[in-house]
Formats: C-alpha cells, structure tokens, sequence
C-alpha cells in the first residue's frame, strides 16, 4: 500500500469518526492552521506488523463543541478540562478504526494508552516528525482537525 492509499483511508476514518460520533459534516482542507495556532494533541502508540503512533490535532478553541457532540453533552456542561479523558477517548477510535482499516484481519497489535496536550501547532508531533501521511480536515462547525501516522515513533 502506498502513502496516497493509506492517507485516502486515513481521512475516511478521520471523517467517519468525526461524522459518527460527533454528527459532523467534514470537507478535506489544504491548510491546517497557522503555526501559532493551539491545539490539542492526542498521541496513540501502537505495534504490531507496524510500529509508530497516531497524532491527532483538534483546534483548541473547538475541542470544548467536538467533546460535548462526544459525550452528548449540553453545551452549557462545563467540562473541567479540554485535554481530558473524552479527547484521548476519541483519539483512541480513531486510531482503532484506522488500524482495523489499514490492517484488515490483522489481530495482532497493541494499541497504547493515548497522551493529550494543548500545545502550539508549530511544536507538536504531526509538523515535528515525520509522517507517513497526514488528513486535514474541517467539520460544518469550522473546526480545523488533522490526523498523521508517525510510523516507527512511539509517543
């Protein structure tokens, strides 16, 4: 499989995710967003046939609306914390989607526990290693979502 194959399923499993568990609508973008733009960032590990980790980016300003969508939350719930379980949650179907996608009939790889911080755009994992593909999204809200997979770099 090459990198256009595998970015054409990771942006399907991205929008899928995003469309299923959020009730987004998605479009592909071409940019991302400005390096000094803050965003959560959520690291999945994984090994198996392949070692690496699933990097994935949320605007900062719109995890509060992905999360509550998420959790099926009223937008007036407070969430304590926007790096909270809810978003390494939905890194981790992210990431077990796309494996289950990339690597049908595949049984044996682990998945790890996912890392989430809120950091600068420019000082995170997905513009800092390399990457074998990248998805850039945005949903019907505008909020800007990008997914890489970091092959070999464990989080």
């Amino acid at each position: 499989m090459n990198s256009t194959e595998l970015s054409q399923i990771l942006t399907e499993t991205v929008a899928n995710v995003l469309e299923e568990a959020v009730y987004a609508l998605v479009d592909r973008e071409q940019e991302f967003c400005d390096d000094d733009t803050v965003v959560v960032e959520s690291l999945v590990a994984f090994s198996g046939t392949y070692t690496g980790t699933i990097a994935l980016e949320v605007e900062a300003t719109g995890v509060l609306p992905l999360i509550n969508d998420f959790l099926g939350c009223d937008s007036a719930d407070p969430l304590s914390n926007p790096n909270s379980e809810a978003m390494g949650e939905f890194a981790n179907i992210v990431a077990g989607r796309l494996l289950e996608a990339w690597l049908p009939g595949e049984t044996n790889y682990d998945i790890g526990i996912p890392s989430v911080e809120t950091r600068k755009h420019s000082e995170t994992r997905l513009v800092n290693e390399p990457h074998v593909c990248v998805a850039k999204l945005r949903t019907d809200s505008g909020t800007h979502v990008a997914a890489a997979i970091l092959l070999g770099v464990w989080s």
